[in-house]
């Protein structure tokens, strides 16, 4: 998890806080040449020329292996989801030597649908265009061997909401504007209210309502955070906890036709929101179907291990879309080696989930 947002949490909620240093990760994998966006928002474009309409996005401090790099060295070629696009490359870090890179006729590329690019793993994948309410990822897939979760400081004490019963919340009124008597540094954060929805939490699950700063391409702007967490049961009596961050009613990453993105949006929580930024964040490169309340949504599975103070997690996400509201679920457990025999635990958590119709 973003350390300094858990230690801003505490000082709200429980009367102490702390700072950390961000820590930059800039290590390649096995030799491979990545770019490591700097940028919040970097354009993928199909020829190497910003002019040119983008085909889709890269966020702030994902890696994606260069395959080629433009003769004036302005722009690196790189395949986000088998699409071969450019980025700037003053919008970049680089890991490893470009000097290994080969230098790719743009023109002729980009004039060749059928062109190749030297093969690469690709560490992450770049978000795509996912309409509205219907996710088209493919089926989910064993928890792959390299995924990254956030991890966490351990949540202030919390008042139970009825552990094990039904919480039925009422539908909060956002507002933009910070409660005047909030810690100076705490900048937006502050007690919120329960989603429209209603969840059934495990024996010994409590929750949290806030509202958070949070940051898109040109805003910071306030949004809702709940936090759902406890003990998951194990065969050997060995400690688990589980952990469920709701994001809701955030804005949304469209593209130029208006379609919602919430591969996207979960890819922007997670990197810009969730994970601190001295994590080695893993994420599983497909788009893959979850199921919240009976209801499909779009996500993938990630680890963070090597946090600054932090322990190592793991867990997916699940973004979706109901009655006209964006929902982002970001499931977690402790131990990280925990969640192939967690999951199922996490899921009937969400399987109790009951999105509520707006009041009319």
């Amino acid at each position: 998890m973003r350390r300094l947002f858990w230690l801003v949490l505490v000082l709200i909620l429980a009367a102490c806080g702390g700072d950390k240093k961000d820590k930059e990760q800039s290590e390649s994998q096995s030799g491979v040449v990545e770019a490591i966006i700097a940028v919040e928002r970097a354009a993928v474009f199909p020829i190497p020329d910003r002019n040119a309409a983008p085909i889709t996005y890269l966020y702030e401090r994902e890696r994606i292996p260069i395959a080629g790099q433009s003769a004036d060295g302005a722009y690196l070629l790189v395949t986000v989801e088998q699409s071969i696009g450019w980025i700037l490359r003053a919008q970049v870090d680089i890991s490893g030597s470009l000097d290994t890179v080969a230098v790719v006729d743009g023109e002729t590329l980009g004039a060749t649908p059928s062109a190749t690019v030297p093969e690469v793993a690709l560490v992450t994948a770049a978000p795509s265009t996912t309409p509205d309410q219907s996710p088209t990822p493919t089926d989910v897939s064993p928890l792959p061997a390299q995924t990254a979760v956030p991890t966490r400081t351990p949540l202030p004490t919390l008042t139970p909401t009825n552990p094990g019963e039904v919480v039925d919340p009422n539908v909060p009124v956002q507002t933009g504007t910070a409660d005047a008597n909030a810690a100076a540094t705490s900048a937006a954060i502050r007690p919120g209210s329960p989603p429209p929805l209603t969840i059934t939490l495990p024996k010994g699950w409590q929750s949290i309502d806030l509202i958070v700063p949070f940051r898109t391409v040109n805003a910071i702007r306030d949004v809702p955070l709940t936090i759902y967490n406890g003990p998951l049961p194990s065969a050997d009596g060995a400690s688990v906890n589980g952990y469920i961050y709701l994001f809701w009613g955030f804005p949304n990453v469209t593209s130029p036709t208006g379609e919602f993105n919430l591969w996207a949006d979960g890819l922007q929580i997670l990197r810009g929101s969730l994970v601190s930024e001295s994590c080695n964040l893993g994420i599983n490169q497909e788009q893959q179907t979850f199921y919240v309340g009976g209801q499909k949504a779009v996500g993938t599975y990630y680890t963070a291990v090597s946090c600054d103070g932090e322990t190592d997690t793991a867990g997916w996400f699940a973004a979706l879309r109901m009655y006209g509201g964006s929902y982002a679920f970001f499931t977690a457990v402790e131990p990280l080696d925990t969640l192939p025999e967690q999951s199922p635990n996490i899921q009937a958590i969400l399987d109790s989930v009951v999105f509520l119709p707006p009041e009319e």
